[in-house]
C-alpha cells in the first residue's frame, strides 16, 4: 500500500476555513484544507479513494469542525497530533454478521534509521487488505488472521521491508531512508527475499532510475547508460556496416557477448547480427538495448560481477537487468526534439505511458508504453582527397576533376557519423492476482526499426567496380535494413505452504534483421545491373522455460536469516540465414570486370544459408544467509548441458562482513561459462571490406568468413569451437559516513580461458592457401578460434554526497563521483597451429585483433555529476572523462598504434516543474564541442573517416541541443 502525504505550504487562520466545492475529487478538498492551515495529511490510498467526487462546504469554521463534518460525510476517522492529521476509513460493518476469524494481536514500533519514530507508517498483512498506520510515537497494533506470518512495512521516502511475525507478539522495525541510500533495494544478484541495498550486498550493483537516464540528454538507452555507468561502454561508430544497426556494448572491458541482459529477471534474446567488422566487439553478438525505450523502464540494475552460476551462460562480465514500469495509476506523455550544432542529426522522440488496473482487480496492473523515435544521420567526414577518374596519374586526375566539375564535398554520397533510424515500439508489463496466493504475470513487446547506413565512395576511375553508364561520377552505396524485435514472457507465481515461493515462466524472443543495398551495382552485369539488392535475413530467437522455488527464513535461533532457492531451465535457440537476391551474389556475363556481386555488401548465397537449433538444460541451487547481523555468506551452483558441448558446472561463493554498522568488506569468486553462440558456430559470409590491396592502396577486398565445420578450417589445424570458461574474483569495501556520504570501492580480476576470437584475415596468396581454397575473387579468409586466454583487471569506485536543505528539506543537492579503471590483456601465447606455421603464418590472431581486445576501449572513465532539484526546478551538470584509446588502423612508421588522448565531455540539463502534471526540460550534450583525436597515420580512407572507425570513445556527434516536456495525467 502507498501512503500519501499532503504537505501544507501556506498558513491561514485555523478558525476561518472557508470554501465551497461541488462535484470535485476528495483530494481537492484536502488540498484546500492544507492550503488554509499548516497541517499535513497522511492516508492510505488503497483504503481512502481520494479520486472520489463529492461536494463539501466550510463556512469560516474551525479545523476540528471541518474534519468532523468531512468524517461524518465520508465515513472517515481522524487523529490530530501537532501539525499532523492521519485519516483512516471508519469501520461500519456489523461484526456479528461475519464468521469468526482466529486472530492474534501484533504490537510494535516503527523508527527511521536515525532512531526517531515514524508517524503514519503503513503496516499491511501480506496477502490481505488488513492494514493500519503507526501513531505519532511510531507505535501500532494490528490484528493478524491465523496463518498469516508476514507484515509489510512502508513509508513514503523509505525502503519497504517485510517482517516475519511467526511466534511473535511484538516487533521493533527500523526503516532505511531512501534519501540516505546509494541505490534502491534491487532484485538482481540474489534470490533472497531480504531487502538489501548495494552497500549491504556481497557483490556490486549499480541502479539507474528513469530520471537518471533522462538527465543524460541522450535519446537511446545504450548511450544513456554509457553516460551514467563508468563500467559500461556503448558508443556510435561511423561507417561500420552491421555495427551501424546494433551498437556494441561492453561491461568491465570484456566482450559484448559476455554480458547477459535480463528483463524483469528473465533472459532477453540477443541480436541476429554478428559483428564481424574491425571494431570493438569484433566476432561477438550482443543484445540490442536500443530496441527498448527508457520510457518503459522503472530502473536498470547492473551487476558488476560474474553470475553464470545464478543466471546461466553469457554472464561472465555481469548482468544488465531492465525492470519495467508497473504503475497502475499514473499516465504520462513525453516528447523531445533536438539537433546538433552542425544542423544535422535531428531527433524526434515521443512516448505515452499508461497504467491501469486489469478489470478493476485489486493488486493487478497493466503498464503499457507506446514509443516513436526518429533521428537523421550526421556527417563528420573531411573533404575527399583520393583519386576520382584516374587512379594512376594524379595530374590527369586533377584535370579530369576540374573538367567534369566534380565537387569533392557535394558529389561524395558517403556520410561518416550516426546512421538514420526510425523506430516504433510497444512495451507492456502486467500482473493479475488469481486469488490470495496465485498471481499470473506477463511482459514483453515489439519494436521495429528502419535503419540506413552509408558505404564508402566508389570512384568512377575504378573501372573494375563501377558501371560508368549508370554512375558517371561514381557512387556511394546505401545500406538500408529493418530490425524487428519481439519478446513475450508469461508466468505464474504463488506463495506455497510454509512461506515457499514458486515461479514458473515461459519466454520467447526473436530478432529479424533484413539487409539491403541501394545506389549500388553488380559490375559483372554491366549496364543491366540492378541498383537495389535484397541481401537476405539474419534471424535469431530463443525460447526458455524457467521454474524456481525459494524461501527465506528469518530470525532463526542460530541464524538471522537463511534463503534457499532451487530451479531448472530449458532453453532452445534458433538461428537462420536466408538467401538474398540471386544477382546479389552471382557472376554476370561481364565477370572479367572483377566484380561478381553487389558492391559494398554481398548477398547471402545458398552456401551461407543455414537453419540451426540448439537445446540446453540446466538446474541450479542458491543459498544465502545472514549468519549474524555482521556476516552474510552465499553460494550458488549451476549444472548446464548444451547440445554439442556436454555438461558444465558453474559456481559462486560470496561473503560480506560488517566491521561496523557503516563499514563493510565484501568478496566473491565465480566460475563462469559461455558456450559459443549459434552465430559463431554457423555464420559464414563473403564480405567485401575496404582494406589495402596488392599495390598498397585503399581498396575493396573480398574476405570470406568460413564456418568452423568447413574442411578448410580443419586443414589449417582448427576445428570445432570450445566453450569459454572464466574465473572472476571480486573484493570491495562499502562505507557510510554519517547520513550524507556513501562510498563503494571494488577491485576485480576476470580470467577467461579459450576465449572465442576471430582469426587474422589470412591472405590466400601470401600463405599458399590457394592450394586449399580456390574460390574466385577471395583475397582473405578468416574463422573463429579459441586461440588465446585473456585477463581483465580493474577497480570501480562510486561516491555520493547528498545535502538536503530548505524549510521542508525539499531541496536536494547530490554530488556523485564514479570511476572505473581496467586493463584487458592476452594472458597466454597465441595458440597458432602447426599447419598454419608451416604455411608461414606466425600468429593466427594478429596485432589488429589484439589491439581491438586490449587497447581500443578506454582503460578508464570518470563521471562527476552535480544534481540539484527542488519542487519547481532541477538541473544536472555532468563531466565525463574518457580515457585514452589506441586506433589499430592508424600506425606510425614503427608500426605502433596511434594513441588518442583522454577527453572530457561536459553535459548540462535543466528543467522546470510548472505543476505536478507538467514539466519542461532542456539539455546540451558535449557543451564544448569536444571530438576524439583525428587519425594521423591512416585509416581515414582519403578523409571519409577522419576519426577512424575501429574505436570510438564517445562518438563524433559534437554539441547537441534538445528540449522536451512531460505531462502526467
Amino acid at each position: 500500500m502507498t501512503i500519501v502525504e499532503l504537505s501544507a505550504t501556506t498558513v491561514f487562520s485555523q478558525n476561518k476555513i472557508d470554501f465551497n466545492y461541488r462535484d470535485v475529487p476528495l483530494k481537492k478538498i484536502l488540498d484546500e484544507i492544507k492550503l488554509q492551515t499548516d497541517f499535513n495529511f497522511f492516508y492510505n490510498i488503497k483504503e481512502i479513494d481520494d479520486k472520489k467526487r463529492m461536494s463539501f462546504k466550510a463556512e469560516k469554521e474551525p479545523l476540528r469542525v471541518v474534519l468532523k463534518k468531512l468524517g461524518d460525510q465520508e465515513y472517515l476517522d481522524y487523529t490530530i497530533n501537532g501539525k499532523h492529521i492521519i485519516l483512516t476509513k471508519r469501520k461500519v460493518l456489523n461484526k456479528s454478521t461475519l464468521p469468526p476469524v482466529q486472530e492474534k494481536e501484533i504490537k510494535g514500533v516503527i523508527r527511521e534509521d536515525s532512531g526517531n519514530p515514524l508517524p503514519g507508517a503503513n503496516v499491511l498483512v501480506k496477502g490481505t487488505d488488513i492494514g493500519t498506520l503507526s501513531d505519532f510515537d511510531g507505535n501500532f497494533s494490528i490484528q493478524v488472521p491465523d496463518g498469516k506470518q508476514i507484515l509489510i512495512i512502508s513509508y513514503l521516502g523509505f525502503a519497504t521491508t517485510e517482517v516475519n511475525i511467526k511466534d511473535k507478539t511484538t516487533i521493533d522495525v527500523t526503516l532505511q531512508s531512501e534519501a540516505n541510500q546509494l541505490e534502491d533495494v534491487m532484485l538482481v544478484g540474489s534470490r533472497s527475499n531480504v531487502a538489501r541495498t548495494n552497500v549491504e550486498r556481497a557483490a556490486p550493483v549499480d541502479v539507474l532510475k528513469t530520471q537518471d537516464l533522462v538527465s543524460t540528454g541522450q535519446t537511446e538507452l545504450a548511450q544513456q547508460i554509457h553516460f551514467q555507468a563508468p563500467s559500461f561502454n556503448s558508443t556510435k561508430y561511423g561507417i561500420v556496416n552491421v555495427t551501424s544497426y546494433v551498437d556494441p556494448a561492453t561491461l568491465r572491458g570484456l566482450g559484448t557477448d559476455q554480458t547477459l541482459v535480463l528483463i524483469n529477471g528473465k533472459r532477453r534474446h540477443q541480436s541476429a547480427a554478428l559483428n564481424v567488422n574491425r571494431v570493438v566487439g569484433r566476432g561477438s553478438v550482443g543484445t540490442d538495448l536500443n530496441a527498448i525505450p527508457s520510457a518503459a523502464i522503472e530502473r536498470i540494475e547492473i551487476l558488476r560481477s560474474g553470475a553464470a552460476a545464478q543466471y546461466g551462460s553469457d554472464a561472465i562480465a555481469g548482468i544488465v537487468n531492465l525492470v519495467l514500469k508497473d504503475d497502475y495509476n499514473k499516465n504520462s506523455i513525453t516528447a523531445k526534439s533536438g539537433i546538433s550544432s552542425r544542423s544535422d542529426g535531428a531527433v524526434y522522440d515521443f512516448s505515452v505511458n499508461l497504467g491501469n488496473r486489469i478489470a478493476e482487480k485489486e493488486n493487478s496492473y497493466l503498464n503499457t508504453t507506446f514509443y516513436f523515435h526518429h533521428n537523421e544521420e550526421t556527417d563528420r567526414k573531411d573533404t575527399y582527397s583520393g583519386f576520382v577518374f584516374d587512379r594512376d596519374d594524379e595530374v590527369n586526375d586533377a584535370l579530369l576533376v576540374e573538367q567534369n566539375g566534380f565537387d569533392r564535398d557535394k558529389d561524395i554520397g558517403t556520410k561518416f557519423g550516426q546512421s538514420r533510424n526510425t523506430m516504433g515500439a510497444v512495451i507492456f508489463n502486467g500482473a493479475y492476482p488469481i486469488n490470495e496466493s496465485w498471481e499470473i504475470y506477463g511482459f514483453g513487446g515489439i519494436s521495429h526499426k528502419k535503419l540506413l547506413s552509408f558505404g564508402f565512395f566508389r570512384q568512377p576511375g575504378r573501372t573494375e567496380r563501377s558501371v560508368p553508364e549508370i554512375y558517371s561520377f561514381g557512387y556511394s552505396p546505401l545500406y538500408p535494413a529493418t530490425s524487428t524485435d519481439a519478446q513475450a514472457s508469461l508466468g505464474v507465481q504463488n506463495d506455497l505452504r510454509d512461506g515457499w515461493n514458486f515461479d514458473l515462466s515461459v519466454t520467447y524472443g526473436k530478432n529479424w534483421l533484413a539487409t539491403y543495398t541501394e545506389n549500388a551495382a553488380n559490375a559483372s552485369f554491366g549496364i543491366f545491373t540492378p541498383t537495389e539488392f535484397y541481401l537476405g535475413n539474419n534471424n535469431f530467437g530463443h525460447t526458455s522455460v524457467n521454474t524456481s522455488i525459494s524461501k527465506t527464513y528469518r530470525d532463526m535461533n542460530v541464524l538471522k536469516s537463511l534463503s534457499l532457492a532451487f530451479g531448472a531451465e530449458f532453453k532452445n535457440e534458433e538461428y537462420q540465414i536466408t538467401i538474398g537476391d540471386r544477382v546479389s551474389y552471382t557472376e554476370g556475363p561481364f565477370a572479367d570486370q572483377g566484380e561478381f556481386s553487389s558492391s559494398g555488401k554481398i548477398g547471402f548465397s545458398p552456401r551461407e544459408a543455414v537453419d540451426k537449433n540448439r537445446a540446453s538444460y540446466g538446474v541450479f541451487a542458491d543459498i544465502e544467509s545472514d549468519i549474524s547481523e555482521a556476516l552474510l555468506v552465499g553460494a550458488a551452483a549451476r549444472v548446464e548441458n548444451y547440445d554439442g558441448f556436454g555438461t558444465n558446472v558453474s559456481g559462486k561463493l560470496n561473503a560480506r562482513l560488517k566491521f561496523t554498522k557503516n563499514f563493510s568488506l565484501r568478496a566473491s569468486v565465480n566460475r563462469g561459462f559461455r558456450a559459443p553462440s549459434l552465430h559463431q558456430l554457423n555464420f559464414s559470409a563473403n564480405d567485401p571490406q575496404f582494406g589495402i590491396n596488392a599495390q598498397g592502396e585503399d581498396d575493396s577486398i573480398n574476405i570470406l568468413h568460413i564456418r568452423n565445420d568447413d574442411p578448410t578450417v580443419g586443414k589449417l589445424g582448427y576445428g570445432n569451437l570450445d566453450a569459454e570458461t572464466s574465473w572472476d574474483y571480486n573484493i570491495g569495501i562499502t562505507a557510510k559516513l554519517g547520513q550524507k556520504i556513501l562510498l563503494t570501492l571494488d577491485a576485480y580480476q576476470v580470467d577467461v580461458q579459450d576465449r572465442i576470437i576471430i582469426s587474422e584475415s589470412l591472405d590466400v596468396n601470401d600463405v599458399g592457401l590457394p592450394e586449399l581454397f580456390t574460390e574466385q575473387n577471395i583475397a582473405e579468409i578468416q574463422f573463429f578460434t579459441n586461440a588465446v586466454d585473456t585477463k581483465t583487471t580493474g577497480i570501480d569506485f562510486v561516491g555520493t554526497y547528498t545535502e538536503r536543505f530548505g524549510a521542508n528539506d525539499d531541496k536536494i543537492f547530490t554530488t556523485t563521483l564514479s570511476a572505473t579503471l581496467n586493463k584487458t590483456e592476452f594472458n597466454s601465447e597465441v595458440r597458432t597451429s602447426q599447419e598454419l606455421q608451416t604455411l608461414g603464418v606466425t600468429e593466427v590472431v594478429g596485432e589488429r585483433m589484439r589491439g581491438l581486445v586490449e587497447v581500443a576501449q578506454p582503460k578508464n572513465k570518470f563521471i562527476l555529476s552535480l544534481d540539484y532539484k527542488s519542487k519547481r526546478f532541477f538541473t544536472t551538470v555532468r563531466l565525463t572523462r574518457f580515457g585514452e584509446v589506441s586506433d589499430v588502423d592508424s600506425r606510425d612508421d614503427n608500426g605502433d598504434f596511434q594513441v588518442k588522448d583522454a577527453k572530457i565531455v561536459t553535459d548540462l540539463s535543466l528543467g522546470f516543474n510548472f505543476s505536478e502534471k507538467f514539466s519542461w526540460n532542456a539539455s546540451v550534450n558535449n557543451l564544448f564541442d569536444v571530438f576524439p583525436d583525428r587519425n594521423l597515420y591512416g585509416g581515414t580512407f582519403n578523409g571519409l573517416s577522419p576519426y577512424g572507425r575501429s574505436t570510438s570513445q564517445f562518438g563524433v556527434m559534437g554539441s547537441f541541443f534538445s528540449t522536451g516536456f512531460n505531462f502526467n495525467f
